[in-house]
């Protein structure tokens, strides 16, 4: 299949004339009638999908991924620093209360990714032990790291403001985002604790029906 040709202030540009709809901060950007991952899978990406971003990504166990290798299913992704005392804790927390709201559903029927806001210290190997630490089922769990510039370029999309103070710690969004099989913002659940009840009815929409 070609590639869809990208232009970063493109995509930008286009977030910005939908979000400018919604009331400012972390609200979601998009929330569109969604049909099944599967029709939508092998479908052209539209100028709001992540997938348009052309960066390079590494995985918790060191293998380079482009962001479209998570094009056909729905998407949970937050992100997150790993040496965070409270609020990241929370944020995969509150992932792991929706992944279990998602029992009935075949582990491949979505996928979650965390991505890093300190690449510095989250290395490939601090990532797979913060999976671990976590129990978190890597068959369906993908940790990210990348460049700054690109961490900070996916930021931008999915609104998640965060800067670094002099401690070294991070200040920054609480966001659940949730993408289609396009890689397109359906709903983001914001802060911490929050109930998962919109989340979970927004992904049940595009997933596939539960198998007896």
């Amino acid at each position: 299949m070609k590639r869809f040709s990208f232009s970063t202030p493109l995509l930008l540009a286009a977030w910005l004339l939908v979000g400018c709809q919604d009331t400012p901060g972390d609200q979601p950007v998009l929330d569109q009638a969604s049909t099944p991952a599967a029709v939508q899978a092998n479908a052209p990406v539209s100028d709001l999908s992540i997938y348009n971003l052309e960066s390079d990504w590494t995985t918790q166990v060191g293998k380079e991924i482009k962001l479209d290798a998570f094009k056909g299913k729905p998407l949970l992704v937050s992100m997150v620093y790993t040496s965070c005392a409270f609020a990241c804790p929370r944020t995969v927390a509150d992932l792991q209360i929706i992944e279990k709201g998602l029992a009935d559903y075949q582990t491949n029927d979505f996928h979650v990714v965390l991505v890093t806001i300190d690449p510095a210290r989250d290395t490939t190997a601090r990532l797979q032990a913060f999976a671990a630490e976590n129990n978190l089922n890597l068959n369906r769990w993908t940790l990210l790291t990348s460049t700054s510039d690109n961490i900070q370029e996916l930021a931008a999309i999915l609104n998640v403001k965060y800067r670094k103070a002099l401690n070294g710690e991070f200040a920054h969004s609480n966001l659940i985002t949730l993408l289609n099989a396009q890689g397109e913002i359906v709903h983001q659940q914001q802060g911490l604790g929050a109930s998962p009840e919109e989340t979970l009815t927004k992904m049940k929409e595009l997933l596939p029906p539960v198998q007896k």
